[in-house]
């Protein structure tokens, strides 16, 4: 980006107040207003005979196209021909979810090529827009510049940040072939689980003589498979707002604390449009997938309708539901899961109404709490653990009633 220098208004007004500081002075035959006029009018005159003759180049670096909540990223700017240049500054442009260490940029320059950095840090998930800026050059006395000119902005994408997971969490036995948590789900393992009725295609090295020989019918052992435990992560988008923040954020650190022990994990997104899907895999290559689809999902329109949405629920697998309880579908999921005999956990996202500015805002989100409450009971009677998400520190107490509850028969 380039322009041509153009006079200021400082060097205007000095020319026209030096002429016609000269000119009074010799109709008036004042001495004192000549030595007056003489200081604006050198500087007009030295200005003019020392006009900036080399057009600056700007050209906007911009940012990294992918951050991070919580993390400093550096948009910056370069210039070259500033040789005749003594101040280069630059303003960025305020937006929402984006905190700037210092939204004024520049200061003097004394070189021909020069660099403009601006630290930001991103506080909101998802797409943001960052660097819109004006800048502008100015020449010594400030007689010249060049500008203003506009930066356009750069599209940045914002993933969200886990937080981590101490090791006060308490898991189940580490018995899987890769991750910390064994599998729920029935299969050719080693590890014995049940004794079960003998059904046909079973078998007949699996036949328990003992129970076969004490009740007089056939009976197999049942052991658990030989495969990582799965879990299912649902992000509920319906509260939007602070919410829908919350539960990006509570999805990404429980994703990223199972794929870290090595476990299957798969994403369900309810959010603007259809929902998004990501199938069951393991490892730091799968979670910065999750991470990517949580940073491009869009925060539902609160007069979008709900859509019904079919899960990928295998036998056996820990059921996150992320949801601010406001509408029926992630509850009726949950406790249409509870009631089959899967482990549900429900991370309740509505942010504390105390944290609201506004007084309105206040009773409305009071009013809806109350109106949940019997959703939350249902979920309650139903089998599913509901928690308050506020951090990490949350999973522990659902955890640890996981670890103790006894294995459940699950109804395909």
């Amino acid at each position: 980006m380039a322009q041509d220098w153009r006079p200021t208004s400082w060097l205007v007004g000095a020319v026209v107040a030096g002429i016609t500081g000269l000119a009074l002075a010799v109709l008036l035959r004042r001495p004192d207003l000549l030595i007056l006029s003489f200081v604006p009018a050198g500087v007009a005159l030295w200005s003019l005979v020392t006009r900036p003759a080399v057009t600056p180049e700007i050209d906007p670096a911009g940012t990294s196209p992918t951050t991070a909540t919580g993390q400093q990223s550096v948009w910056s700017l370069h210039g070259r021909h500033l040789g005749q240049a003594e101040q280069w500054w630059t303003q960025c442009a305020p937006i929402s979810g984006i905190r700037w260490e210092q939204d004024i940029l520049g200061g003097y320059t004394h070189t021909a090529a020069a660099r403009l950095e601006g630290r930001w840090t991103a506080e909101r998930i998802g797409a943001a827009s960052v660097g819109a800026a004006v800048t502008e050059l100015i020449s010594p006395w400030a007689a010249y510049r060049v500008g203003p000119i506009r930066i356009p902005a750069t599209e940045v994408r914002v993933r969200p940040r886990p937080s981590p997971i101490g090791s006060q969490l308490q898991l189940p036995h580490p018995i899987g072939l890769v991750g910390v948590n064994r599998s729920t789900s029935r299969g050719s393992g080693s590890e014995f689980a049940d004794v079960r009725a003998y059904r046909p295609g079973d078998r007949l090295r699996a036949i328990h003589w003992p129970r076969t020989a004490r009740t007089g019918q056939l009976h197999v052992r049942d052991n658990y498979a030989e495969q990582d435990a799965a879990v299912l992560v649902v992000v509920d988008g319906s509260g939007g707002g602070q919410s829908w923040q919350r539960g990006l954020q509570a999805a990404a650190t429980v994703a990223e604390f199972f794929i870290r022990h090595g476990d299957r994990v798969a994403l369900v997104v309810l959010g603007a449009g259809r929902p998004a899907y990501l199938p069951y895999g393991a490892g730091q290559r799968h979670y910065h997938r999750i991470a990517d689809v949580l940073s491009t999902a869009r925060e539902p329109a609160a007069s979008e309708p709900p859509r019904q949405v079919r899960l990928p629920v295998q036998a056996g697998c820990t059921v996150f539901v992320v949801s601010s309880v406001l509408t029926q579908v992630a509850p009726a999921v949950a406790v249409g899961l509870a009631q089959r005999g899967l482990p549900v956990i429900v991370l309740d996202t509505v942010p504390d109404a105390g944290g609201i500015a506004e007084p309105v805002d206040q009773l409305t989100m009071r009013l809806r709490l109350l109106e949940r409450r019997r959703v939350i009971d249902r979920l309650t009677q139903a089998g599913a653990q509901v928690t308050a998400w506020d951090g990490p520190g949350s999973l522990e107490l659902p955890m640890r009633r996981l670890v103790r509850r006894p294995p459940l028969r699950v109804r395909a």
